[in-house]
């Protein structure tokens, strides 16, 4: 099991089967279940080709569409959930998306957004079907991804930022870090916005992580 997001009582869950014989072919799957009486309102699979897939975060639009990320594949994958014979298909492939992890959607689901490992955050112009100009990859680093309220928040390596955007939702203007080495940190991923609170995922890890010299210990080290 991997992401999850409840929308309007039903939640929308992702998973894997773990495989890495390249001869293999597992499955990854959404899964959508109707949280009023917990049963499974639906499924839509795909089997991995040369390598599996690896399905990561998940978000659902006002209409039912569901946006996943595909890890291993560097791919943002799509399905209309209203249409139980939809199928799973790829929306877009590209370098930029090299190991994405988190996305979100604008609040009238016209704009995409993702971070990954490789291409940092990029918008994606769902009218147009295709990301805007912007690019900047020293934003990469980030698991988690959410929008609210014309930010983008996003957590990985310790910390949580805030990234201010133009108007146009089109490209991030500025960043600042809000929380950063909580003592509770060791490695936190995921991020929800609920009510104007902010929710994460504060350690996946059972022994200690490091991501090299934080500002923290910088800012202490300059002190003495």
């Amino acid at each position: 099991g991997m992401g999850c997001y409840l929308k309007n009582g039903i939640l929308y869950a992702v998973m894997n089967e773990v495989d890495e014989d390249p001869k293999s072919n597992p499955l990854s799957v959404l899964l959508i279940f109707d949280l009023s009486d917990n049963q499974l309102i639906c499924s839509y699979e795909i089997r991995g080709n040369n390598g599996r897939n690896h399905f990561n975060h998940v978000v659902v639009d006002n209409h039912g569409v569901a946006y996943i990320s595909n890890t291993l594949k560097s791919n943002i994958i799509y399905v209309d959930t209203r249409n139980k014979h939809d199928s799973l298909k790829i929306l877009i492939a590209h370098k930029d998306l090299g190991w994405v992890h988190g996305l979100d959607l604008n609040e009238d689901g016209s704009m995409l957004f993702t971070t990954s490992y490789q291409g940092g955050i990029r918008f994606f112009d769902l009218r147009k079907g295709a990301f805007t100009t912007y690019r900047d990859t020293t934003l990469a680093g980030d698991d988690g991804l959410k929008y609210f309220q014309g930010f983008l928040y996003g957590v990985g390596q310790n910390s949580i930022r805030r990234y201010s955007l133009d108007k146009a939702l089109t490209k991030v203007t500025g960043r600042n870090v809000i929380l950063e080495d909580h003592e509770y940190f060791n490695d936190p991923r995921c991020l929800h916005v609920e009510d104007s609170v902010l929710y994460c995922l504060a350690n996946i890890e059972f022994d200690p992580v490091t991501f090299g010299e934080s500002k923290k210990t910088k800012r202490n080290r300059a002190g003495r």
